[in-house]
C-alpha cells in the first residue's frame, strides 16, 4: 500500500488561506479549533486539513462549535443624505439631473417653473413616463435599466444617467417635500419623496411608499416633478439658465422652457445654447484607439468671449461634462495666451463615459483621458499656429499699404512745396531711401501707421484746448507747453535754432520736443492760425519715430532728418523767389 504524501504548508500560507494573522492562528490552534501540530513555539499545518476544516465551515457543518448566521446587505439613510450633499452641490446641478432623465425618456420638451414668492419647483416633460415596475426601480438606488447598449425607444438617444442615483438624490438636496406624477398607457401614478422620510428611517429598506394609481387620458404621458419647501435659501436665476444652456443637451427635438416667478412678476425663458459670432470655424475628426471616434469644433470669434465660455467643454452623448473650461494645455504653449479670449469650442467623446466621475463634472485620470486630451491638445496647437501665421501674412500686407501711405505723405509734402523744381529730386531721393530701407529691414512688423496717427490725434487735441489762451499771446506757444499722451508727460519748447536751420528737434530720454521759434514755418502758422495743424504734423513724426524704434527700426525712417529737410528747402526756395 502506497503511502500518500502529506503536502505541509507555512504558517504565511495558512493565514492567507484562513484570511488570520499568525497571532489569531496560533492562539485557536492552541485551543485546537483549527488543525495544527506543535513542533516547539511554532505549529505545522497540513494543506489538506486546513482546506477540509474550510469546507466544513462553508457547509454548515456543526463541528468544532461553529456557527453559521447570514447578513443581508442595506444602506443607511445618514450616507445617502451625505452622498447626496456632497455629489451636486448646486441647485443647477441638482436640476440637471431631473432634466437628463426627461432626456434619456425621449422627451422633446421639458419645463421649469421656479417660483422664489412660494419657494417651489417643478420639473414637467412629455417624455414616455413610467409604469408601475419603472416606478419601482426608481425607488431603489442604484437600479438602472440605462445600459450602454440601451437606446430610448422613440429617437435613439444614447443615456446620459445609468447610474440610477442622480434623480433620487437631487430631490433629496432640492426640497423636503415632493409629489411625483407620472403617466404611461393611460394610467396616472402619484407617489411621494419626502425628505421626513429619509430622516425617519435608518436604512432605506425600512422606507415605504404608497403610489396611487387611477385612469387617464392615453394621450397624456410624461412625468412630473412637484417640489415644495426647497432647501436653497439664494438662488440665482441667471446661473441657472447660464448652466443649463451651457451643460445641457441640444437637438432639434429637445427644447427646455423655464418660467421664473418672483415679486409677483413672471418672466419665461426658452434655454438656448450661446452663440456668438465668428470669422472661423475649425472642425478635428479622429478614431482613437482606446477612446473611438471623436470630434472637435473650435470657433475663433469676432469679439472677445465671455470668460465664463471660453475654453472647450467636453460632451460625452450630448451633455458637458467638465465644470469648468478647459485649454488642454493651450496657455502653456508660446502665445497660448494669445488668442484665448476669442476661442471656444466642443468636443465629443461618447467612449469616455465610462470615465466620467459619479458627479458628472470631471473625468476620471486614465489612459483613456489622456489620449483624448493629446488629440484636443494637438487640435489646438494647429488652430493657435494657423492664426498666428494668418496674422502674419495680414501684417506683411499691411506694411505694404504702409509703405505706400508713407510715401503718398511725402509726395503730398513735397507737392504743397512753392517750387516743384528745384525739389524735383526730392520725392525720389526719399522714395529711394524707403526702398532701400524696407529691403534691408527684417520681416518684423513696421509701425502702425492708424496707431502713429491715433497718438498724433491726442496732441493735436491737448494743443486745440489751450487755443484761446494762444490767440490772446498771437498764437504762440508758451514755454515748456505740457502735453500727455499714451500715459506719458511730453513738453512742447520754443526755442532758438537759428544755428541748425531745423524746424523741430526731439529729445526722446527728456520727452521734449523743441520747436524753432524763429523758423519761418512757426511765424507764419502763428500769424495765420493753423499752428494747431503744424503741431499735429510734428507731432505725426515724433509719434511715428517712437512706434519705428519701438518695434526695433531705429534707421527705417528717420522722420525728423526728412521733416526738417524739406523745411529747410522751403525756406530756402521762398528766399531764392523773393
Amino acid at each position: 500500500m502506497t503511502k500518500v504524501l502529506e503536502k505541509i504548508i507555512s504558517t504565511e500560507e495558512a493565514c492567507k488561506l484562513l484570511g488570520l494573522t499568525r497571532q489569531t492562528l496560533y492562539k485557536l490552534c492552541d485551543k485546537g479549533e483549527i488543525p495544527g501540530k506543535k513542533v516547539g513555539s511554532r505549529f505545522k499545518f497540513v494543506r489538506a486539513a486546513i482546506l477540509d476544516y474550510m469546507h466544513q465551515i462553508d457547509s454548515g457543518v456543526d463541528g468544532n462549535n461553529v456557527r453559521v448566521v447570514e447578513l443581508k446587505g442595506d444602506f443607511a439613510t445618514a450616507g445617502i443624505k451625505k452622498m447626496a450633499k456632497r455629489t451636486f452641490q448646486e441647485l443647477a446641478s441638482n436640476i440637471e439631473e431631473l432634466i437628463v432623465n426627461a432626456y434619456d425618456a425621449d422627451a422633446t420638451l421639458v419645463q421649469i417653473t421656479l417660483d422664489s414668492d412660494k419657494r417651489t419647483l417643478s420639473v414637467i416633460d412629455d417624455g414616455s413616463g413610467m409604469d408601475e415596475k419603472a416606478l419601482a426601480n426608481y425607488v431603489i438606488y442604484g437600479e438602472s435599466e440605462k445600459t450602454a447598449q440601451y437606446r430610448s425607444p422613440k429617437f435613439g438617444r444614447m443615456p446620459i444617467g445609468e447610474y440610477g442615483m442622480g434623480g433620487k438624490l437631487a430631490i433629496t438636496n432640492i426640497c423636503n417635500i415632493c409629489k411625483i406624477v407620472s403617466r404611461k398607457d393611460g394610467k396616472e401614478y402619484v407617489f411621494n419623496m419626502d425628505k421626513a422620510q429619509l430622516d425617519r428611517a435608518k436604512y432605506v429598506s425600512d422606507i415605504r411608499s404608497k403610489v396611487f394609481i387611477r385612469k387617464c387620458s392615453p394621450d397624456l404621458r410624461g412625468t412630473a416633478v412637484y417640489m415644495e419647501e426647497l432647501t436653497y435659501k439664494n438662488i440665482d436665476s441667471d446661473r441657472l439658465i447660464e448652466r443649463f444652456a451651457s451643460k445641457m443637451p441640444r437637438s432639434q427635438n429637445f427644447r427646455i422652457i423655464m418660467t421664473l416667478i418672483k415679486d409677483g412678476e413672471k418672466k419665461e425663458i426658452e434655454i438656448e445654447e450661446p452663440v456668438f459670432e465668428y470669422t472661423q470655424k475649425f472642425e478635428y475628426k479622429d478614431d482613437l484607439l482606446l477612446v473611438g471616434k471623436v470630434n472637435l469644433i473650435v470657433y475663433y470669434t469676432k469679439e472677445p468671449v465671455p470668460a465664463s465660455k471660453q475654453g472647450i467643454w467636453t460632451k460625452v452623448n450630448g451633455r458637458v461634462v467638465n465644470e469648468k473650461q478647459e485649454w488642454f494645455g493651450l496657455l502653456n504653449l508660446t502665445s497660448g495666451q494669445r488668442y484665448r479670449w476669442r476661442l471656444y469650442g466642443y468636443g465629443e467623446a461618447d467612449g469616455l463615459k465610462d470615465f466620467v466621475s459619479f458627479s458628472k463634472n470631471d473625468f476620471i485620470d486614465g489612459q483613456e483621458y489622456k489620449q483624448y486630451y493629446d488629440f484636443v491638445h494637438k487640435c489646438l496647437s494647429n488652430v493657435q499656429n494657423t492664426l498666428l501665421k494668418q496674422d502674419e501674412d495680414a501684417k506683411k500686407e499691411k506694411d505694404r499699404d504702409l509703405v505706400k501711405k508713407v510715401e503718398k505723405e511725402v509726395n503730398d509734402i513735397v507737392s504743397k512745396l512753392d517750387d516743384p523744381l528745384v525739389l524735383g529730386n526730392l520725392a525720389a531721393k526719399v522714395k529711394k531711401q524707403f526702398t532701400k530701407e524696407i529691403e534691408e529691414a527684417p520681416e518684423n512688423p513696421f509701425p502702425d501707421i492708424d496707431k502713429v496717427e491715433e497718438e498724433a490725434e491726442k496732441i493735436s487735441t491737448t494743443v486745440k484746448r489751450t487755443k484761446d489762451k494762444r490767440e490772446r499771446r498771437n498764437q504762440n506757444l508758451s514755454k515748456s507747453e505740457k502735453l500727455n499722451y499714451s500715459g506719458k508727460n511730453y513738453i512742447i519748447n520754443t526755442v532758438d535754432m537759428s544755428s541748425t536751420g531745423d524746424l523741430v528737434k526731439f529729445s526722446k530720454d527728456k520727452n521734449l520736443i523743441e520747436i524753432n521759434e524763429r523758423h519761418q514755418f512757426y511765424i507764419n502758422a502763428s500769424k495765420d492760425g493753423y499752428l494747431d495743424n503744424l503741431i499735429r504734423d510734428i507731432a505725426f513724426t515724433e509719434v511715428a519715430n517712437d512706434y519705428a524704434e519701438s518695434d526695433g527700426y531705429r534707421n527705417f525712417i528717420i522722420f525728423d532728418q526728412v521733416f526738417n529737410q524739406l523745411a529747410r528747402i522751403a525756406v530756402e526756395t521762398k528766399k531764392q523767389q523773393a
